[in-house]
């Protein structure tokens, strides 16, 4: 809907993985709204980006593994998208339930020689998780509204998170994945309307 397909590097013609490392040379976020539990922090983009029926100057990270636009919603229990219920206007690049009190970093980087803006959750643990489980992941957006979502290294619990994108009213969404096993590790999933150019 809205134009938008997705797809990925396990189907011929998907995108080909290709991790950015930017935890060395990105912005690191320290300062939540909340906390590093249920927190966010909202960042200013280096252009305004197209989504959906708007396009956006800043962007709302989330601790709990998605990013929004607009109005910050710090909600921890995923759901199925889309949905009028909050949050909307998302990015959820693995939406769950995740705690950076003790452990895990969220970075942010401008890549302005390749006009991309990269998003990076390194070893971000599942909340109250008592075994080994930790997830680094991260996403980029391109300056023409595309958006690619890249996973690394994921530990633990992987089959009770969002994976999607959806528009600011949760009337219109693109669910990739909800509440199965589906990601792996060195796996990117592109979100575009390049496959679709007839569309509107």
């Amino acid at each position: 809907a809205y134009g938008y397909t997705w797809i990925d590097g396990d189907e011929p013609g998907g995108p080909q993985y290709n991790w950015v490392e930017i935890s060395a040379i990105g912005t690191q976020i320290t300062t939540w709204s909340g906390s590093a539990d249920d927190g966010y922090a909202a960042v200013t983009l280096p252009w305004s980006f197209p989504f959906y029926e708007n396009s956006f100057t800043s962007i709302n990270v989330v601790t709990n593994g998605f990013l929004n636009f607009g109005t910050s919603s710090t909600a921890y229990s995923n759901a199925a998208i889309p949905s009028t219920a909050v949050p909307n206007n998302a990015i959820y690049s693995f939406w769950d339930d995740m705690d950076l009190t003790t452990s895990g970093t969220v970075h942010y980087y401008n890549d302005a020689a390749n006009s991309r803006f990269i998003v990076q959750y390194t070893n971000v643990p599942h909340f109250g998780t008592t075994t080994p489980g930790v997830y680094t992941f991260q996403v980029i957006l391109t300056s023409s509204g595309n958006i690619i979502c890249q996973y690394m290294d994921m530990q633990g619990t992987l089959n009770s998170a969002t994976i999607g994108i959806e528009n600011s009213g949760g009337t219109i969404g693109l669910q990739t994945v909800f509440n199965a096993a589906y990601v792996h590790n060195n796996l990117a999933i592109l979100f575009t309307k390049d496959l679709l150019p007839w569309s509107s």
